[in-house]
């Protein structure tokens, strides 16, 4: 297919590269550059890992950065601006500290808490449709499955706001409850469930502890930019 694709010269399909980085396999990072040149591919995303075991859960690579203070812009953390700047010997300790400081960071001005409480589906305007035709807001909420951040369980429920085979995609995009629920994940004024101390009263997605209910996206990790969709 890809020399397919590089005879025939044309616009489509894109192709690129989407790699789930996890302890085992993040020494492969580097050479993802390489196989993008290799096949053609025009983009790479990486991507963290969702933890559906504990043996998953011990595989992730963003343990410290659920709730560290370099992610969380607050009037009560000092921001702190980096430059373009080498990674080397010379400064790897010490970028190391600082991203495990009390500072919230930005990267040229650009702020690496800016795609907190963000849900990429609703802002940009996606949805997820099943193999049954389902549709659903998100993939996370595309099935029923375990998810585990910072130690704790959390079922999460499938939610569905019709089907292809009954509705037209566009009938199902414009409902009102579809809006609405779109119009929640824009004000995402859920409960901060993945930077929490440890609350255990809510082990589903049906409520949180700001009497917000099914479906619940305060634990979401696509919406605190440690998931990544290609």
């Amino acid at each position: 297919r890809l020399k397919l694709r590089k005879r025939g010269r044309q616009g489509k399909p894109r192709v690129g590269i989407a790699f789930v980085a996890m302890k085992r396999n993040v020494m492969d990072l580097p050479e993802l550059p390489r196989l993008a040149t290799r096949v053609g591919a025009e983009e790479i995303v990486v991507s963290n890992l969702v933890p559906h075991s504990r043996e998953m859960e011990e595989e992730i690579l963003y343990a410290q950065s659920l709730t560290a203070c370099t992610y969380r812009q607050s009037p009560w953390v000092v921001d702190m601006s980096l430059p373009k700047i080498d990674l080397n010997g010379h400064t790897t300790e010490a970028l190391t500290g600082v991203f495990a400081s009390t500072a919230s960071l930005s990267w040229l001005d650009n702020s690496l808490s800016v795609r907190n409480d963000y849900c990429r589906f609703a802002q940009e305007g996606y949805a997820a449709v099943r193999w049954d035709g389902e549709v659903s807001p998100c993939l996370s909420l595309l099935h029923d499955h375990p998810e585990y951040v910072l130690g704790r369980r959390k079922d999460i429920t499938h939610y569905s706001l019709g089907n292809i085979a009954d509705r037209s995609l566009q009938d199902i995009w414009t409902d009102a409850e579809f809006t609405s629920f779109r119009g929640s994940l824009t004000d995402f004024s859920y409960s901060p469930c993945t930077t929490c101390g440890g609350c255990e009263r809510f082990p589903e997605n049906t409520i949180d502890c700001t009497g917000n209910g099914f479906p619940t996206c305060g634990g979401c990790l696509w919406a605190q930019g440690f998931i990544q969709c290609p």
